[in-house]
């Protein structure tokens, strides 16, 4: 287990290297961009938005359409805890992404809410813990069609929607979500759930950053949910008041990000109508102006570098209103609520950081500082700036990633077994050129991974040079103090460390 963790401790490395300085030292901002990224971006451009009542995107003719009469099984039936649920509750359930019991098993994790926490019986602007949970509920469901389709028939939605890629391969731009309907009263309810985890491929579309414009590879993602979700509103919207209901969790939120300026920017729905509650989001909206959005709120905690991404300095920002979670005792919480979950000790680092807030924060204002490139030997993997993150970094990262998460399930295992019997002489070996390549190949070869060799072995020079550039990522993976304070950062993002500090606020 330990092996796993210290494999996301180094991925999550690659994430904090796409991070926003957020120190008060930091001066080198890049003003707010001002163009769009083409076809990659949704536009804010009403005539390039808008779609015509006869629009229908491809995937809506062959998506399943599910309706309560079609799916028998219900969330009581499916739940995994002994203890029934309570009349008149829903029972978030999910597995644990990092921790595994005594038999090897993710163990399950559960926390019964009252139905009638899904409530907007409010102004839309207003955040409620309530609703948040609520929204908490969907998220922990969205990964699979049949939870998810559990969870809308619980809370007696109907005409469900589930989009194609529940049933397809995954790609790096899949995107699951699912669209509902309920009526209460005289006011329609339109309910969007975009899955936010449990994939593989899609990691190397969240660094693809482009060169302008929104976060490319979350707008790719908008690009995907934005023509069904536009022609399902179409059918609810008239005399009677419509609502949307948008949640989401990491990628999905900063997908939900990018969506609501298209909807709202073009008025194909009022922010007095609009009720979105995303967590740990990721930032990935062009900074071209100060809109507000009152009606959105990251549920975020500040030390979980995901929530980051991608910098403020190369023109993104967070749309909405943020709900920071982070408490200096938020390990206590999580392990109150299940003892199970122990995220660990931070240790500090007198004169860098004493903190978790501050460890991040030291990270990103680090990994973007400026290289040297006057002095380097090897290609510059400066990222100071967006620009040069598209440059010199953006191919290689979205490669690997692109390749390590495709890889079979047993080459990790192999990988890191071999790392930890080799002797810490060949070790340094890997830091010289071809050095992880030829690390990797005897292992590759052995599962029988396609891929091609030069291809490979220049991406993985690539990502030697960017460590040889940025030393005290070494440091970190030496460490084993500085690989537990990575942990803690690993966990702040998972649904396990967001639940108990979401119901402690």
């Amino acid at each position: 287990m330990k092996k796993k963790l210290l494999f996301l401790a180094l991925m999550h490395l690659f994430v904090v290297a796409c991070s926003e300085p957020t120190s008060a030292s930091d001066s080198t901002s890049v003003p707010p961009m001002t163009t769009t990224s083409g076809e990659d971006s949704i536009q804010s451009d009403t005539e390039n938005t808008t779609i015509s009542e006869d629009t229908t995107s491809s995937d809506e003719t062959t998506s399943e359409e599910i309706t309560s009469d079609e799916e028998t099984n219900s969330q009581e039936e499916s739940t995994s805890s002994e203890e029934p649920v309570p009349e008149g509750y829903y029972r978030i359930q999910y597995h644990s992404l990092l921790l595994k019991d005594e038999e090897g098993e993710f163990i399950p994790i559960h926390h019964d809410i009252p139905d009638e926490y899904l409530s907007f019986d409010h102004e839309s602007n207003t955040f409620k813990k309530e609703l948040a949970l609520a929204a908490f509920a969907f998220v922990a469901s969205a990964p699979e069609a049949d939870t998810v389709t559990g969870a809308y028939q619980h809370f007696d939605f109907d005409d469900l929607y589930l989009s194609e890629d529940y049933g397809l391969e995954e790609q790096a731009d899949t995107v699951k979500y699912a669209i509902g309907h309920k009526k209460v009263e005289d006011t329609n309810i339109i309910n969007l759930t975009i899955s936010g985890y449990q994939y593989k491929k899609p990691w190397q579309n969240n660094f693809n950053l482009g060169l302008t414009g929104n976060h490319a590879g979350f707008a790719n993602g908008a690009n995907k949910v934005l023509p069904n979700l536009v022609n399902y509103l179409k059918k609810y919207q008239g005399e009677e008041r419509t609502i949307l209901f948008i949640n989401g969790f990491s990628r999905a939120s900063a997908i939900s990000n990018i969506l609501i300026t298209s909807l709202i920017d073009n008025e194909l729905i009022e922010d007095k109508d609009l009720y979105a509650y995303l967590f740990e989001t990721p930032i990935g909206v062009e900074s071209k102006d100060e809109r507000e959005y009152p009606s959105v709120f990251n549920v975020i905690n500040n030390a979980d570098p995901v929530t980051h991404i991608a910098p403020a300095s190369y023109g993104f920002r967070r749309i909405g209103t943020d709900i920071d979670m982070y408490k200096e005792n938020a390990a206590d919480i999580i392990k109150e609520f299940d003892e199970r979950l122990d995220v660990g000790v931070f240790t500090p680092n007198e004169g860098y950081y004493t903190s978790d807030i501050e460890l991040t924060n030291y990270l990103i204002d680090y990994l973007l500082a400026p290289v040297d490139t006057e002095s380097l030997e090897v290609p510059s993997k400066d990222m100071s700036t967006r620009e040069n993150y598209y440059k010199n970094v953006q191919d290689d990262i979205t490669y690997l990633m692109g390749f390590f998460f495709s890889l079979p399930e047993e080459v990790l295992p192999k990988v890191m077994d071999k790392f930890q019997k080799t002797e810490m002489v060949e070790k340094i070996s890997l830091l010289q050129e071809d050095g992880i390549y030829n690390f990797l190949k005897p292992i590759l070869d052995e599962c029988e991974v396609s891929y091609e060799e030069e291809v490979l072995k220049a991406k993985l020079n690539n990502a030697l040079y960017l460590v040889q550039q940025k030393p005290t990522l070494l440091s970190f993976a030496m460490s084993e103090e500085q690989r537990n304070n990575l942990l803690r950062e690993v966990y702040f993002h998972t649904l396990e460390g967001v639940l108990p500090l979401l119901i402690a606020l």
